[in-house]
């Protein structure tokens, strides 16, 4: 590992050329990680407190401290029975979701800290990304209220959050101007995909 990132770094490269088996083994670094959380923390409440403005931010902040701390539990009470339908699934996906990506954070770290880790893709100075068959890459997580319906699915594949991850690195260092991809399919079964791509280059 030690090796490939020093030929990496200290080489007088053009272009690099990895394969999607060696680009998955590339970790993103906390800032990321820690970056993604507090937008899907954001994104929820934002879509919570829209649909029930009777509620307050530290309502909702004290609802998310509960759930996380139960690992993303069953809806309380106060869910069910008070909730709109569509903020009902939406916390109880995105809960969900937002302790894997903590409990996967913090994996990470603790493999770095050890030495067992893989790359951190930030450590390799990488200041431009070029992906093919990006449409690989089309399972993000986005905002709804709408909830799992056809067309719109808005999961979070490991693969594409992986990706993700790197993509915004390469953003924050660039300021957006950095990143191209490439694919014959970009959408193949909902206008959600054309807007899961227009969020990798613009988020």
């Amino acid at each position: 590992k030690a090796h490939t990132q020093e030929r990496i770094v200290n080489g007088d490269w053009d272009l690099i050329i990895i394969d999607q088996h060696a680009w998955k083994r590339l970790d993103a670094g906390p800032q990321e990680f820690e970056s993604k959380i507090q937008e899907m923390k954001d994104g929820l409440q934002e879509l919570v407190l829209s649909l029930h403005p009777e509620k307050t931010v530290e309502w909702f902040q004290d609802l998310m401290r509960r759930r996380m701390e139960q690992g993303g539990a069953a809806a309380t009470l106060d869910e069910r029975k008070l909730l709109d339908p569509g903020a009902k699934q939406a916390i109880a996906d995105l809960s969900q979701m937002l302790q894997t990506l903590a409990n996967r954070a913090a994996k990470k770290a603790e493999k770095q800290a050890d030495g067992t880790g893989n790359l951190i893709f930030d450590s390799l100075n990488i200041d431009m990304l070029i992906v093919d068959e990006a449409h690989m890459f089309k399972n993000l997580w986005f905002k709804t209220a709408k909830g799992a319906m056809v067309g719109v699915s808005p999961t979070n594949s490991a693969r594409a959050l992986n990706h993700d991850l790197k993509v915004r690195g390469i953003n924050r260092k660039t300021n957006y101007h950095n990143v191209m991809f490439a694919t014959a399919t970009p959408i193949s079964r909902s206008i959600a995909e054309g807007y899961t791509f227009s969020r990798y280059m613009n988020d």
